[in-house]
């Protein structure tokens, strides 16, 4: 894993000892890890990187966290397109699609980069694809969730009867194994759960990190899309779905310090 520091007074992002010149190759997807501060920190001035958009939505989390986490996810991300596109990171044009789902607006003679993020309390991933539809979740194992309440809302019988026939101390793994894809699906289509078709049948794949397997092994009209479970730190669940247009070779993992 390719480690870069977050500079507190700058809000850029570099790493110590090398150039970062960071390159995406078509076939490949890269995945940031993001450690967030625990706690709440001065960041007022680094605001000015962010547009007009951003600003509002910052200004509506009255919550200092999550204020901090959206400010430093979003410096973060404007950074690495930066990196990406060698560009400032004021620069970086990010609008959304009807969704909601933030997504690189090129200027002329950018590459098409397609990205997804997802956090988790102080934890968060950025998954970057070239001209290929990505999406990313991240979930923490030891959450509580209504689990029949989830599959009943979001999911197929067939998957519900799938997780239901296991021993009941391994369903919660089985049915965030399976959250965590479908979530992922769901981003990677740009509608996220708000949207799209629901009673998804998302199969019990074999656990396979950092390798790709069909999501929809069975279904012909879907089966363009890829699913992976992400290497991660111990207590979180990670996955990524991009579609197979990729043809993904690797998944190459880079982690962003940020200083408490």
């Amino acid at each position: 894993m390719f480690t870069v520091f977050f500079s507190s007074e700058t809000g850029a992002i570099y790493s110590k000892g090398s150039n970062l010149n960071l390159k995406l190759p078509r076939n490949e997807l890269h995945v940031w890890h993001i450690e967030l501060p625990n706690q709440v920190q001065n960041t007022k001035q680094q605001t000015h990187l962010l547009d007009r958009i951003e600003k509002l939505r910052l200004n509506k989390f009255s919550h200092p966290f999550m204020r901090q986490n959206y400010l430093l996810i979003r410096i973060t991300l404007r950074n690495i397109l930066g990196e990406y596109l060698k560009s400032s990171p004021a620069r970086v044009s990010i609008n959304t699609n009807p969704y909601n789902k933030p997504q690189l607006c090129p200027l002329k003679g950018q590459a098409n980069l397609q990205f997804n993020i997802s956090h988790c309390a102080n934890s968060a991933v950025i998954a970057f694809a070239l001209d290929a539809s990505v999406g990313v979740d991240l979930e923490l194992c030891h959450k509580k969730r209504n689990i029949k309440a989830l599959l009943s809302r979001y999911f197929s019988p067939q998957t519900t009867e799938e997780i239901d026939a296991l021993p009941q101390a391994e369903r919660h793994e089985a049915f965030l194994r399976v959250w965590t894809k479908f979530e992922a699906y769901k981003k990677a289509v740009g509608t996220g759960l708000r949207g799209g078709d629901q009673a998804i049948y998302i199969p019990q794949l074999p656990p396979s990190v950092d390798q790709f397997q069909l999501l929809f092994p069975d279904d012909t009209q879907q089966n363009h899309w890829l699913a992976s479970e992400v290497n991660s730190e111990p207590g979180t669940l990670i996955s990524v779905v991009v579609d197979k247009r990729l043809k993904p070779r690797a998944i190459k993992h880079f982690s962003v310090k940020i200083p408490a």
